[in-house]
Parts: C-alpha cells; structure tokens; sequence
C-alpha cells in the first residue's frame, strides 16, 4: 500500500496508460529533435525503416517462434498466479532494493591488455556474477547456464584517473564486443576524453550458454522467469561494474547508454541507480511486455495462451518489477536523454512516447529510419557526445 492505502499493483497498472493513449503525446513528439538535413526524406527514410523491420520480424518469427511448439494447459493461470505473487507482489513494487540486490565490489577480476591506444589501452575484463535469483526454486535452472555466469566487458581506459566513463549495453542478439566498439562508437568516445566499457548483457555474446542456438535466444523471450531473474541480474552485474571502475579503477563520473534491449536496461538502471550520472536510452521499449505481446499477434503461443485466460494485463504485471514505466526516475531531469526513430516497427513509437512522458519529457534526439535501418546514425551520435560533453562540462571537439 502507499501513504493512501492504494494497492502498489493498481499504480503499476496505472503507468502503462501512456502506451495507449500515445497519439497525443506523438503528434508533439513528431518534428521535435529532428536535424535540419533530414526533414525534407523523412517520410520516404521512414518507410524504408519500416519496411525492413516488418521484413525482419517476419523471418525472426517464421524461423524462431512458429517452429516452437506450444506448450499450454489448464494449469496456467495457477502458474500466472504464482509468478504474479513472487514477482510482483505490493511489497517488491514498494521497494525494488527487496528485488534488485547490491553485491558490492566483484571478486576474482581478471583483466588482460588487449590492444594499445593513445594514452590509454583496451583491456577484456572478466569477473563472476555471482547472482543468485529471487526465486530460490530456479537457482538449479540458472546454474545450469554456465557460460552467463562469467561477466565480459572490453574497456577503453586512459592513462590518467578520474575520466568520466560511459557504459554501453548492446542490443538483442548482440554482444560480440569488436562489433558492440563500431555501433557505439567507443574510439570516438575515446578521442573525446572518456573511458567506455562495452558491457555483454546476459545470455548473449560470450555469455550465451550452451542451451541456446544463438545469442539472446533466452533472454528477453516469454519465459516469465528467465526473464525477470536476467534483468535482476543485468542490474546487479552492472552495480558491481560500476562499483569496480570508481574503486579499482579510479573512474570519474559513470553515465550509461543503449540500444533497445540495453536502452531498457539503461531506463531500469537511471530509474534505481541515482548515482548514474546521466542515461541515454536509444530505440528502447518502455515496456518489453508490450513489445513481445504485439509481435505475438497470430501467433499459435498467444492463441493458445488467450485461450487459457492470460491477458496483456497479466504480462505487464509479471514483468513489471523491472519496467521503467513502473518506477520514478532516480537521476534529475536534465542528465536523461531518449534517442528515437520514428520509423521504427520492432519497438513502436508508443513506446518511445510513454517513456518520453514518464520521464517528465526530457530532450530528445529523433532519426529518420527504423529499428534497425537508422539513417543518420552519425549525426545522432555525434549530436549524443555532444549532449555529454555539455552535460560533463567538458567541451572537446566532436567535429
């Protein structure tokens, strides 16, 4: 209950109504943070966005979701129930430290060089995660995933202490980290005076385990579980992360971006870590259960589970522990910046638009283009360095 004695679980359900009611708030979004070079092909470059991401989610979906077989019986509404009272239950919504649990400083860290820079280096750096879930019944399930108990960030770090660093987190199917350093643009990041760690979200790059055929093929997915204890653990890597730079490593001030998945996970990380010294979440979903429910259109799994009595309110409530829309911002107003593209047809604009309001509309920088066909990916990340350096107080040249 809150100071008015109304249930935590009704507030939850309260904060995904921007994502239905998002027209309003799109029509004031639109044009807003648009470049000057991109106006007169918006909507062609929007087209093409959009097309190319319905082209993509059509193969994702004929070869990895209609080929899985549907696996529904009359015993999953006591399993929604179940999952409903151990994850998003009044007192985890009231305070998300029950949940998301601080580690402390990492142990057994290994750190090898990697390549040499301008007074600095690229080093791999490895440590334990050492999670251990919140659902003591799947702590035997998550053991069995060996290779995503090992964390692996590749870190660019100047010579001299104290420089602010910038975390990246890659997106779904992701995490190849030589890869992760091109899209994220880690030697820019570099030139303009900041550390940068590339960080591997669970299950995916090096951390996929040996279950799954490709990276990210477990995590986000439709397992209620899995998913809820990765985000708990992504949380928990990352403090550890963070904690490990400031100590070990003398970092300056940390701030972190993303891109879809890792742009949700950096909206959690600014909505529990206050000293997060700014966030930019980029083509992220406001809420993944929305993002996997609507892509499920059709689809037999959904059929199936409809029949069965689960509904969208049931999903967003099994995954609401860790969904920004749930949570008020922990770091002010002006150290938030959202970066959207509104041909994007993977996350769809509502998304975009409930979190833009939720975050009390912070600025924005919008790109013509898709989810994954982004046109004016330059000019969007140049004009985010930017942003930091204002931010930082710092004002090296990003020409």
């Amino acid at each position: 209950m809150d100071g008015e004695g109304k249930p935590m679980q009704s507030q939850a359900d309260e904060a995904f109504h921007p994502l239905e009611d998002s027209a309003a708030i799109l029509a004031e979004m639109r044009g807003s943070g648009w470049k000057r070079w991109a106006r007169p092909w918006r909507g062609v470059l929007n087209l093409q966005g959009a097309t190319f991401d319905r082209l993509l989610v059509g193969t994702l979906e004929r070869f990895f979701v209609s080929g899985t077989p549907v696996e529904v019986d009359g015993a999953l509404r006591q399993r929604i129930d179940r999952g409903t009272a151990i994850y998003a239950n009044d007192e985890l919504l009231a305070d998300r430290s029950l949940y998301f649990r601080p580690l402390g400083m990492p142990e057994g860290v290994r750190v090898k060089k990697r390549q040499t820079l301008k007074k600095g280096a690229v080093y791999h750096v490895s440590f334990p995660s050492g999670y251990r879930t919140h659902d003591p019944e799947y702590q035997p399930i998550y053991d069995t995933y060996r290779r995503n108990e090992i964390n692996r960030v590749q870190l660019w770090q100047h010579d001299d202490r104290q420089r602010p660093t910038v975390i990246c987190a890659h997106s779904w199917c992701g995490g190849i980290l030589p890869v992760e350093a091109r899209i994220f643009a880690a030697s820019r990041l570099y030139a303009n005076g900041w550390n940068v760690a590339l960080y591997t979200m669970p299950f995916h790059g090096a951390r996929t385990p040996r279950q799954a055929r490709f990276s990210g093929q477990l995590f986000p997915s439709a397992n209620v579980g899995l998913t809820n204890e990765a985000f708990g653990q992504s949380v928990a890597d990352l403090r550890m992360l963070m904690t490990w730079l400031r100590e070990e490593r003398g970092s300056g001030p940390i701030g972190m971006m993303g891109i879809s998945l890792g742009g949700y996970t950096t909206a959690l990380m600014a909505s529990l870590e206050p000293s997060l010294a700014f966030a930019v979440p980029i083509v992220a979903p406001a809420s993944f259960a929305d993002v996997v429910w609507k892509h499920g259109e059709g689809n037999p799994r959904r059929k199936a589970t409809e029949a069965h009595g689960m509904t969208l309110a049931d999903f967003r409530r099994l995954w609401s522990i860790h969904c920004p829309l749930t949570m008020k911002p922990a770091i002010p107003l002006e150290r938030r910046l959202l970066v959207w593209g509104e041909g994007d047809r993977i996350v769809f604009p509502e998304h975009q638009a409930a979190l833009w309001e939720h975050w009390d509309r912070p600025e924005l920088i919008a790109f013509p283009g898709g989810h994954l066909m982004q046109w004016g990916w330059l000019q969007y990340t140049r004009s985010i360095h930017r942003w930091i350096a204002a931010l930082l107080g710092d004002n090296p040249s990003l020409s």
